[in-house]
């Protein structure tokens, strides 16, 4: 008895699928054990190949995908003169008397309202539905070279004259290689343009290599014996977790022998405090945004930052240094958005995500004021280890690799074994002793 009958399954497509100027054969199949679900089937004559694409319909219950709406900025009558006129026009009536004023959250607030304002006057945020990006090297002329082949081949099939159907394999042949060449002049084009940003190049490369990062979509999640579902359930679970997870771990772990205090070689002979921010180091971070930063929940695009960097730079050091003087970082800049990047493993699993959080743009700009004189600092009183190769200047991955193969190598001239033994720290971020600080004043 044939296999098709054993498992009452059925072969639909009874058109040929493969035409040649000698014969016709149907290779291509579509079975389905419930052909009573097909509405209609057929074959679709397309120059692809010489294979015909088939196509089966049926009806399936479905809820309809609703289009992803964004809200994005409108510059369709932004100019940056105007804007920039009237933002200092309105800094300097609202900032009158508010150097007086003692809370850095007042000050944000006020400062926050005012540039916001002015940016929703120049380029207000407008609802938009996102379309799918279009292949960016199908040209308009490629799209006339592949029309044209489809018509010798449908041509072609149907007369069944050996000379349309060479004509259709000259086509088809030009079509694709016109194709391959656009599409990697496209990419040459890409890479060329990004040869000086490691990020944005390797982004491409995955791109061609068909690893493009992929959207997190998250559809449950487990937490212990129940299923979360829901945007908003999901939101809030992966929030409690990320807060959580920090304390969590840190209460599981054994007491150790020793203190902390052990490890740390520096002994603090000079206390750290904060110099005033000058106008000018706020205004060279200003200038130096990369306009392509996503905005925090204050929505504050770095764009109108770094337009008006000259017009902004006075207010926003006065409020730096009040926080500074204070001791208050404004609560309103502790915001951020987080985002549950996918790492590997059971997709249920909150253990399994990373948050990425995005912070507004000034408090982006605040911590690197602060980072700058934390760090002079630091390396002034060689307070760091001379093995610590992460988040320094001129220090990476790569110096790490060639101050451990450059210490592999002497102990091989030494005659000795090297041992070597890799760790990954589970949540180490999270899990860090912040006490330890103290110690470096």
């Amino acid at each position: 008895m044939d296999i098709m009958d054993v498992y009452q399954l059925k072969q639909i497509i009874t058109e040929p699928t493969r035409i040649t100027n000698y014969s016709q054969s149907l290779i291509d199949v579509f079975i389905t054990n419930n052909p009573h679900k097909v509405n209609t089937s057929g074959v679709i004559r397309i120059g692809i190949s010489d294979h015909y694409m088939i196509y089966v319909s049926t009806k399936v219950s479905i809820g309809k995908s609703l289009p992803k709406i964004v809200e994005s900025t409108s510059f369709k009558n932004y100019n940056k003169v105007a804007f920039k006129s009237d933002l200092l026009n309105m800094l300097n009536s609202s900032f009158i008397g508010l150097e007086l004023e003692l809370d850095p959250n007042v000050m944000w607030l006020k400062w926050r309202n005012v540039f916001t304002s002015i940016v929703e006057k120049h380029a207000p945020l407008r609802i938009r539905k996102v379309r799918s990006q279009h292949t960016p090297w199908l040209t308009s002329e490629i799209k006339k070279e592949m029309n044209h082949r489809d018509y010798l081949k449908q041509k072609a099939t149907r007369t069944n004259s050996r000379y349309f159907y060479q004509a259709y394999k000259v086509a088809r042949n030009k079509t694709n290689k016109i194709i391959q060449k656009a599409k990697s002049e496209h990419f040459k084009s890409i890479i060329n343009s990004n040869i000086n940003n490691p990020k944005q190049l390797w982004k491409s490369v995955n791109i061609i290599r068909g690893k493009g990062s992929k959207t997190t979509n998250i559809s449950s999640l487990n937490q212990e014996d129940d299923t979360v579902v829901g945007d908003k359930n999901i939101a809030e679970t992966l929030n409690s977790y990320f807060v959580n997870v920090g304390p969590s771990l840190s209460g599981d772990l054994p007491e150790s022998e020793k203190s902390y205090v052990d490890f740390v070689q520096y002994s603090a002979n000079t206390t750290f405090t904060f110099n005033d921010i000058t106008e000018n180091d706020t205004l060279k971070l200003l200038q130096g945004l990369k306009t392509s930063k996503a905005a925090g929940p204050d929505k504050i695009s770095a764009r109108f930052v770094k337009d008006s960097a000259e017009v902004i730079c006075q207010t926003l050091t006065l409020i730096f240094n009040r926080s500074l003087q204070q001791g208050i970082f404004p609560e309103d800049l502790k915001t951020a958005f987080v985002l549950p990047i996918f790492k590997d493993g059971d997709k249920t699993d909150c253990s399994n995500y990373r948050p990425i959080s995005v912070l507004s743009i000034v408090a982006k700009i605040f911590e690197k004021i602060v980072y700058n004189q934390l760090i002079t600092y630091i390396d002034e009183n060689n307070i760091l280890s001379n093995n610590q190769f992460g988040f320094r200047k001129s220090h990476s991955t790569l110096t790490s690799m060639l101050n451990a193969t450059n210490n592999w190598l002497l102990n091989i001239d030494k005659g000795l074994i090297n041992g070597v033994l890799f760790l990954d720290l589970r949540k180490a971020f999270e899990t860090q002793l912040i006490m330890k600080y103290y110690l470096i004043s």
